[in-house]
């Protein structure tokens, strides 16, 4: 899981809660601050890379 590699931080929980029921498409949400975003996209790059050097390529 994502977690193992990123903490989140504070207010994860507001961007990764499924909506609520009822509510309208239209509902603005909360976004990631920039710095989870960089965090998950270095994770995964990193994954990626150890993934792919497993492989051989």
């Amino acid at each position: 899981m994502l977690s193992q590699f990123v903490d989140p931080g504070p207010g994860a929980d507001a961007v990764l809660a499924p909506p609520r029921e009822g509510g309208a498409a239209t509902e603005q949400r909360a976004e990631a601050p920039p710095s989870v975003l960089r965090r998950t996209l270095v994770a995964l790059t990193d994954a990626l890379a150890a993934t792919r050097r497993g492989l051989g390529d």
